[in-house]
């Protein structure tokens, strides 16, 4: 792994480039993210784990996953349970983050239906496959993986997954731009949107003060801000699936008009107020999201990856946004927070 620092070079006044690196000997890239406390950024590709220093982007540790087809996916939980999927396997690890130290211990490995994607949120685990099939899982510490497959999803290859902040509900995006909505306790369908024209990459909950909000970002180069609530009634545009009524109000449903090419990846940061977009033609994309009356939205910085974007990563302890190419190249980005109409997007 090559690394290279740099003194920084200010595209805006709130954000610079503190590293460059890169990680191409496990491209194609799969996903990233930060472990909780911010003291390591994992970064994962078809041809391996890697734990990296996220000051200097050094690898800290190579996580053994032993995959005969290559990593499909990861996840990471708050308590660094990290799940990595390999053929038909989940293997399960714990991590041990220290400051430049890093290991990791193989707690169980757990046969799974082709896992593509991952989401994690404490004990429940949520796998999605190339044939349709959505799996909700209860991870039992130190022992293994209960799993149970979820009703009425149907066969449209399952490309992303996100939990709600509290765990209740999951979302889930389909290749054929569909959005489907479960709660996680009872196992039922809640709402299904069609959402996009094309597939859906990457999918968001909101947190905090824009917790009722479901992100969704396509290939179309959109990034839509799906208000969902419970209602009742029979407006036009309640959703009623398994006994539950969803009301999508159209007039708050925001279409971030924000790249040319298809989104491949997104994140929220600052609790939810901040929406980063990274799109396939290597632009990434920074919105301010407020909600009020609805939704406000502000298109705020747009910053340059440096290739087709496969995955962003956003560590609210540190104040770090990393961003990660297909072909391996990183750049990890120091953000000033944003604090109310100074800070973040201050010009």
């Amino acid at each position: 792994m090559s690394h290279q620092g740099h003194g920084g070079t200010h595209f805006t006044s709130w954000a610079q480039t503190l590293i460059k690196a890169s990680c191409k000997e496990i491209a194609p890239i799969q996903g990233s993210q930060f472990t909780f406390d911010g003291k390591a950024l994992i970064v994962c590709g078809e041809k391996g784990c890697h734990v990296l220093n996220p000051s200097t982007l050094e690898c800290l540790h190579i996580v053994n996953c032993n995959g005969e087809n290559g990593l499909r996916g990861f996840c990471l939980s708050k308590d660094n349970i990290l799940v990595l999927a390999t053929g038909n396997n989940l293997n399960t690890f714990q991590l041990q983050v220290d400051t430049g130290n890093v290991t990791s211990q193989l707690l169980f490995s757990t046969s799974c239906h082709e896992p593509e994607t991952l989401a994690i949120h404490n004990d429940l685990l949520a796998t999605g496959s190339s044939d349709g099939m959505c799996q909700l899982s209860k991870i039992v510490p130190q022992t293994e993986i209960h799993v149970e497959i979820l009703p009425d999803s149907g066969s449209k290859p399952v490309l992303c997954l996100g939990f709600s902040s509290d765990g209740k509900k999951l979302a889930v995006g389909f290749l054929d731009g569909d959005i489907r909505i479960w709660i996680t306790v009872e196992r039922t369908l809640w709402c299904s949107i069609h959402g996009h024209k094309g597939p859906v990459h990457a999918i968001k909950f909101g947190m905090k003060r824009t917790a009722n909000l479901v992100i969704s970002c396509g290939s179309d180069g959109l990034a839509k801000a799906w208000n969902i609530v419970e209602g009742k009634g029979t407006q036009n545009h309640l959703d009623y699936c398994n006994g539950c009524y969803c009301f999508i109000d159209p007039s708050v449903t925001i279409k971030f008009k924000s790249h040319t090419s298809a989104i491949k990846a997104a994140e929220l940061a600052e609790n939810g107020d901040v929406l980063c977009t990274a799109a396939e033609d290597g632009s990434i994309k920074l919105w301010l999201v407020k909600p009020h009356n609805g939704v406000e939205s502000i298109v705020a910085r747009s910053l340059t990856g440096g290739g087709a974007m496969a995955t962003v990563a956003y560590s609210q302890k540190i104040s770090r946004l990393a961003t990660i190419t297909a072909k391996g190249t990183m750049k990890i980005w120091g953000i000033v927070p944003h604090t109310g109409q100074k800070g973040m997007f201050a010009k």
